[in-house]
């Protein structure tokens, strides 16, 4: 409350509420002796202007020692000053959110969301930063995660906040950005550390350390990592992330052993009654496949992408649909079934052309299967080439790059008769 606030309890204005002027005179215009008498007769007790102010002082230092000390608190959690609602900047700078853990440039903070929030009563309007995600493009996943930091840091939420820098960490690490990611998740781990937090955002930050570890080769220290959250998982009956763990738990282990972890994150899946664990099934039947795949059993590799491409399709996810009908084109290719496999690619095509958006892997297996038949693919590997090279993914595939672009014989002079 201010000073003006204070005023109005002892002055009022000669304006009513409707902005008409009223018939009796402002208090303040009165002689001091009728004003006495006005308030005694309304049993109205006063002050003077110096205790009004002395009690408007008091009362605005006592708030903000207060809030200050709910800054404190957030700041011994997550090491970062909290900026009050009081006076929100148009943007952050140094002096609003610094510490020796947290920095506007290290969050990414570079304005303020414009979500409403206020001291505690946030956490039901902040969004749902998993909807948010766009795996094919984690660097506008990552901006739009860090445009939610200052609604988080002032909800005083600290599961959202934690499992939101998480995901962050997931975002740098799909973009090869190993250190930072790992820089995001020391903040987490030190948070995690200074406070008594949940089950699920402990489980959130195992996973997303293993994952970094994994994305950069060290899966021998990606697996106790992922064992952890299983378990932890497992036992908080947080089926989702469960299901999550299993399945990375499919892709850190040897080959021999892939196929009996993605059975059992498909039967977490399968039996349990949260929607959102169930929907993870068609991720598993499509890694199911690839298990199948690598060990070369293409029939048992193609009934899991079939299943996959059913089940998207009842979640409509076109998407989703298109990268399952790539996977069962492929398969086809690798049964000889190469006509087949052409057309099914060739619709991909025109789909990905519909809704304006390039495929470098719909070119390669159209490339590969116009090789097989003996027809000119050259422009089709060198297409594939152009996208491929530019995905993060496939940094560590270089044999299948130069070999793409050797069929396309990109950056090759032209030769007459060549």
């Amino acid at each position: 409350m201010t000073l003006g606030l204070f005023n109005g309890l002892t002055k009022r204005s000669d304006t009513s509420r409707s902005g008409k002027s009223t018939n009796s005179p402002a208090i303040g215009s009165l002689p001091e002796s009728q004003i006495n008498t006005t308030r005694r007769r309304s049993g109205i007790r006063t002050a003077n202007a110096k205790t009004c102010f002395t009690r408007t002082f008091n009362y605005r230092k006592s708030r903000s020692s207060r809030l200050k000390s709910k800054a404190l608190s957030l700041q011994a959690r997550f090491g970062v000053a909290i900026q009050s609602n009081d006076a929100r900047p148009p943007s952050c700078s140094p002096d609003v959110l610094d510490s020796n853990i947290y920095s506007c440039s290290a969050l990414g903070i570079t304005r303020w969301s414009g979500i409403e929030v206020s001291d505690g009563s946030a956490k039901n309007k902040l969004p749902d930063f998993d909807s948010l995600w766009d795996y094919d493009h984690p660097g506008a996943s990552e901006r739009r995660f860090r445009e939610l930091l200052p609604a988080a840091l002032d909800s005083r939420d600290f599961p959202y906040l934690t499992q939101l820098l998480t995901q962050i960490a997931r975002a740098e690490g799909l973009q090869r950005k190993f250190q930072d990611a790992h820089t995001t998740l020391d903040r987490v781990e030190k948070a995690l550390l200074k406070a008594e937090a949940d089950d699920k955002t402990k489980v959130r930050y195992l996973l997303e350390r293993g994952r970094v570890f994994n994305s950069s080769g060290k899966r021998d220290e990606a697996r106790p990592l992922f064992s952890q959250a299983l378990d932890l998982a497992v036992n908080s009956k947080d089926d989702f992330n469960a299901v999550d763990a299993a399945h990375m738990m499919a892709i850190v282990e040897p080959t021999e052993k892939q196929l009996q972890w993605n059975l059992k994150a498909l039967d977490l899946a399968e039996n349990s009654t949260d929607e959102k664990a169930r929907k993870w099934k068609g991720s598993l039947y499509n890694n199911l496949g690839w298990t199948y795949f690598e060990q070369r059993q293409f029939e048992e590799a193609l009934l899991m992408f079939e299943k996959a491409r059913e089940f998207q399709e009842q979640q409509g996810d076109p998407n989703k649909i298109m990268i399952a009908k790539w996977c069962v084109g492929k398969t086809l290719r690798m049964m000889d079934h190469t006509e087949e496999a052409l057309e099914m690619q060739r619709d991909l095509y025109e789909q990905y052309q519909a809704a304006g958006r390039r495929s470098g892997y719909v070119y390669e297996e159209i490339a590969e299967c116009m090789m097989i038949m003996g027809q000119e693919a050259q422009g089709w590997f060198a297409a594939a080439y152009e996208e491929l090279s530019k995905d993060p993914r496939l940094a560590d595939e270089q044999d299948r790059l130069n070999r793409l672009k050797e069929l396309g014989k990109v950056g090759r002079p032209e030769t007459p008769g060549s």
